[in-house]
């Protein structure tokens, strides 16, 4: 009867806070189902401390979008009164981290807890990187040639915006250790910190390679999606239209997972 009593808790739990994103605009209604489900899943197959670990991740995330959201604005990087994030958001970063917790439940092994939270730190470390990043007073330049940019432009960084991901990251590292205490601190905060970073730096080399860009001449801005936020259509101008920002996240999340479990079997 307990049992069923938590599951019931558990539940009312997932569907406040699925409502609550939809009316702070932080997820559109997809994007809260697809969360919902994710959550759902979490929960059920590998516990609670998983849940909490990535609805740590994801309170952080949206803080941090709507940071000085006004001036974001104002700059045309959100569209104001729209919902921030659809469920292809939600399944470009929530995937790869659902299936390093799913292989822990399966296999019971650590390497698969340090790919979990890996992941997850990857998907917090880029879109904290991003959020604040996109506010530095200092130009942006480019991870492949370092020259400056325009901000917002994917494959710009900036040291505001990295070391903001940096330290959220090493924050939520050091969080993690109350829940999985069985794993040295150390080992842990140096192998998510270090494997989320690199893998941040990859989404950024994506981003500026193989994603698809395009330009709007209307605000002279550059653009992930082809409806620029002003509603002008913007024109392709790099990358590959199959290879997009949910498709990158997906690949650098799922990287930053494999890095670390790399880490731990090198590592003594």
């Amino acid at each position: 009867m307990d049992n069923i009593y938590i599951i019931l808790v558990l539940l009312i739990v997932v569907a406040l806070l699925s409502f609550l994103s939809v009316n702070r605009r932080y997820l559109s209604i997809s994007g809260a189902i697809s969360a919902y489900a994710i959550g759902l899943i979490l929960i059920f197959s590998s516990g609670v401390f998983y849940f909490v670990m990535l609805l740590i991740a994801f309170l952080i995330t949206n803080l941090a979008t709507s940071y000085r959201i006004e001036e974001k604005i104002k700059l045309k990087l959100i569209i104001a009164k729209k919902p921030i994030r659809d469920w292809r958001n939600v399944l470009g970063n929530g995937l790869p981290i659902l299936f390093f917790a799913i292989l822990e439940y399966f296999f019971s092994s650590d390497l698969f807890i340090f790919a979990f939270l890996a992941s997850t730190a990857t998907f917090l470390s880029d879109t904290v990187s991003t959020e604040i990043g996109v506010l530095s007073k200092a130009k942006p330049v480019m991870i492949t040639n370092f020259k400056e940019t325009h901000t917002g432009r994917s494959g710009a960084i900036s040291s505001q915006g990295l070391l903001s991901g940096l330290a959220f990251s090493l924050l939520f590292a050091y969080i993690s250790h109350f829940f999985f205490t069985s794993i040295n601190l150390v080992a842990l905060l140096f192998i998510v910190v270090v494997s989320s970073t690199l893998a941040n730096l990859f989404d950024s080399l994506l981003g500026a390679t193989v994603q698809i860009n395009y330009y709007c001449d209307k605000c002279n801005m550059y653009s992930e999606e082809k409806m620029h936020v002003c509603g002008n259509e913007c024109k392709k101008v790099s990358g590959y239209s199959f290879i997009n920002n949910h498709v990158v996240n997906f690949i650098s999340i799922f990287l930053g997972g494999l890095l670390s479990i790399a880490m731990a079997l090198v590592l003594p």
